[in-house]
């Protein structure tokens, strides 16, 4: 029971936005060389399902908090729009089991530095196409005997995107991506430290955004996340992510420079690990 426990509080901090790559609607339109970017994130997400095969095998309750601050710079180079992105993650999680047993952390996640290129960039037509790597840096706060923020770990992700405007007020964003992680050679386990390992996790993302008046956007979206088994010293966790979400948001420009976003999502399914809900919101100011 303690490992089980243990595992759904991993795949918890996983799972959860501030340590993945899902894109926001309208994510994919190229910034203009010279404009800086700073964004603030605050989300609130909560789980009671947990998930493995397919069936129902706990209700702990899993409740996080997270903020992300990022700031991007987008630079003219050769012709193309280059992005210079930091991101900073800070969390605070809490898991408590029916039967009382409790763990929780707090404290600064592992950076990304973020660099999106894109190569094609036609703001007439609305269309634009680019490729972003991010790295993950393993610079939080760790601590193996606990639930961390920090994943002791480098991981690399390649998101391609695509937007484009589909009517007057209608546009498409089509993402996908796929993260290959380090090794975590520092967890806990009965019988000295232990090495974690995680196989490459895809996803697929899609959002429908519509103008409904001057600065102000609806959109909703869909993503499916598939694969990133862990194998724990070498032994196969039988865990592959299966999970599907659906989000509905809006986002409205305060004024020229200053935008404000309110985005609801829930897991729909999940094969193995927790069904999570909750708000995120987020404040943009360009200069």
């Amino acid at each position: 029971m303690k490992k089980i426990f243990a595992l759904f509080i991993a795949v918890a901090l996983f799972h959860l936005p501030a340590y993945s790559i899902d894109t926001d609607p309208l994510d994919f339109v190229a910034g203009a060389p010279g404009v800086s970017v700073l964004g603030l994130y605050y989300g609130n997400w909560y789980s009671s399902q947990q998930y493995f095969d397919g069936s129902q095998v706990g209700n702990n309750s899993i409740h996080s908090t997270y903020a992300v601050g990022n700031f991007v710079r987008f630079h003219n180079v050769g012709g193309y729009v280059l992005g210079t992105k930091i991101v900073i993650p800070v969390s605070n999680l809490n898991v408590l089991s029916p039967n009382g047993a409790a763990s929780s952390g707090s404290g600064i996640g592992d950076p990304m530095l973020v660099f999106p290129l894109w190569l094609v960039n036609k703001p007439e037509k609305r269309t634009y196409f680019g490729i972003v790597p991010y790295l993950k840096l393993p610079l939080g706060q760790y601590d193996k005997n606990r639930v961390s923020p920090g994943e002791n770990r480098f991981a690399l992700t390649l998101q391609p995107g695509f937007s484009t405007g589909l009517t007057e007020k209608l546009s498409l964003d089509l993402v996908g991506d796929v993260q290959f992680f380090g090794k975590n050679n520092d967890i806990a386990g009965e019988d000295g430290d232990l090495e974690l390992e995680r196989k490459p996790l895809f996803s697929m993302q899609g959002h429908l955004n519509y103008e409904l008046g001057t600065g102000f956007h609806l959109s909703i979206g869909a993503y499916k996340y598939i694969g990133g088994e862990t194998k724990i010293s070498g032994v196969s966790q039988s865990n592959r992510t299966d999970t599907n979400t659906v989000i509905a948001g809006f986002a409205y420009w305060i004024t020229q420079r200053d935008n404000i976003s309110f985005q609801y999502r829930t897991d729909v399914s999940a094969q193995n690990g927790a069904k999570f809900n909750g708000l995120q919101i987020r404040y943009l100011h360009a200069f």
